[in-house]
């Protein structure tokens, strides 16, 4: 998967990892069968702060970590498991970049 600066727009960054899975059930997405699929954040410090003191794409990604999937941003809100997905980040140290990778992703190991 490759979006230019998908990291500083959630809805970007959903439309990216959508657009390179297909549907495989009715309520599961994925990488064609029998391919995985690998999406390279990076740059984790590039989304700014919002007015309540997070970070919106950040907090997507962690969402899309930790429950492996997504809401799709559609009428009814409805749950996407998505399945053979592997998320990989690059950041600065604290302080070196940007804005600063949050404290919830580094806590995953990807940060």
């Amino acid at each position: 998967m490759h979006a230019e600066n998908a990291i500083q727009c959630t809805p970007r960054l959903q439309r990216a990892a959508e657009d390179s899975t297909e549907k495989r059930t009715k309520d599961t997405y994925g990488p064609p069968m029998g391919k995985r699929l690998i999406m390279f954040i990076d740059d984790l410090n590039m989304p700014r702060v919002d007015l309540y003191g997070t970070q919106q794409p950040i907090a997507f990604l962690k969402l899309f970590i930790e429950r492996r999937g997504m809401y799709d941003r559609g009428k009814d809100l409805s749950w996407k498991n998505v399945k053979d997905v592997q998320v990989i980040g690059r950041g600065s140290c604290w302080g070196g970049g940007a804005f600063g990778a949050g404290r919830l992703i580094v806590r995953q190991g990807i940060g």
